[in-house]
């Protein structure tokens, strides 16, 4: 996962790292966590904060909505099941504030902050493979 944020003053702020494979994460989990480490970078200060996941953007603006009213459930072929990866989604919706704008910008487009971002992810994965090693 990785983040790049730019604060009022044009300075530039990365974080990143990497989360163990054996530990049931997925690309979706990285993507995740990395929007709930922006979001806690940015606490309280006004943010738009952008992914390429349209998982996690639709997560973030719509679909919570209908979980926490299900109980934090979903029908799958007929059947109600637990909502994957809850266990991130409810602390990224308490961390996101009403100030923070979350949009989606096509990956690999050409932004230069979310090259940046993925560039940050491919290190921290890089990181955690060589920790786990």
């Amino acid at each position: 996962w990785g983040f790049t944020a730019i604060d009022q003053w044009g300075e530039v702020h990365d974080r990143c790292g990497g989360m163990p494979a054996a530990a049931g994460n997925s690309n979706n989990r990285a993507e995740m966590f990395a929007l709930w480490m922006a979001l806690l970078w940015a606490d309280d200060r006004p943010a738009v904060i952008r992914s390429d996941s349209q998982y996690v953007i639709n997560g973030m603006t719509t679909w919570w909505m209908g979980w926490a009213r299900k109980g934090w459930r979903r029908m799958e072929e007929g059947v109600m099941v637990s909502i994957p990866n809850r266990d991130l989604w409810e602390p990224m919706l308490k961390a996101r504030q009403r100030h923070h704008t979350i949009e989606w910008v096509k990956g690999h487009s050409g932004d230069k902050n979310n090259e940046r971002a993925d560039r940050l992810a491919l290190h921290g994965r890089e990181s955690a493979t060589r920790k786990a090693a």
